[in-house]
């Protein structure tokens, strides 16, 4: 249903055709109701599963030790056309997507999904920093200008992760400590891998088979959607690998 942008009427048509229900051990399709609950209790499995996936696609690759990229993207929310929200001069809503990605398995490791008005900054440091330094299985972590923040690689450097994060210029310039060593190391880092485009293109290839807009009204719903997305991307990269998932 999130993949597809269909509504619960058509997405349950298309179970009960299928008798999917029936090997999933449901007597009979469910309701939209409870579709809707189950939808919003989704988001931990989801979570659990894209993780698996990514771990998954690393053994596979036989690698110990991966790169980091962290960004964020827009997910447009509400069901308005864009020609119409352009007419009545409506500033379009959308969903703040920060994830981290590993390039040299092409595979997303976690995300987080927030209001647009929590910065990137916010939503990396309340959550997926203490992924990454509670797993140790990132070396370095790369990161554009709005991460460019002292205490944030104070921390990746206590964990023994390098921090690749480019400092703000003019007045801001750092003279020396964390920012200073940070921007050194992306300087580096930049001249080896082409890191920025790297996380574009596995952000295209998520946006290429997702609807272009949410339609969902609750906020676990709309994670649980977001989250369905990056799954689906870890789950084509085992596909195109030949590794069946069980």
């Amino acid at each position: 249903m999130s993949l597809h942008g269909r509504s619960y009427d058509k997405a349950l048509d298309d179970l009960k055709r299928s008798g999917l229900y029936r090997r999933l051990g449901l007597d009979k399709t469910p309701s939209k109701a409870s579709v809707s609950r189950w939808k919003k209790d989704l988001r931990l499995y989801f979570r659990l599963l894209l993780r698996l996936t990514f771990f998954r696609i690393m053994r596979s690759k036989q690698l110990r030790k991966l790169i980091a990229i962290v960004d964020g993207t827009g997910v447009k929310l509400g069901r308005a056309s864009h020609h119409y929200e352009e007419r009545v001069r409506k500033r379009r809503s959308y969903l703040l997507v920060t994830a981290v990605y590993a390039p040299e398995i092409d595979s997303f490791f976690d995300i987080t999904a927030t209001p647009s008005y929590v910065t990137e900054l916010t939503a990396f440091k309340t959550y997926l920093v203490g992924e990454i330094t509670r797993l140790k299985i990132f070396w370095a972590v790369v990161a554009d200008k709005r991460y460019d923040d002292s205490s944030l690689i104070e921390m990746l450097e206590r964990a023994g992760i390098v921090p690749c994060i480019p400092a703000r210029k003019g007045m801001l310039a750092p003279k020396g400590g964390p920012r200073a060593r940070s921007d050194k190391n992306y300087q580096i880092v930049r001249k080896t891998y082409y890191v920025r485009s790297l996380i574009e293109s596995g952000f295209s290839s998520v946006k290429s088979f997702s609807p272009l807009a949410i339609r969902a009204i609750a906020w676990e719903s709309r994670e649980s959607e977001v989250l369905a997305y990056y799954l689906a991307h870890n789950v084509a990269r085992l596909l195109v690998m030949g590794k069946i998932w069980y």
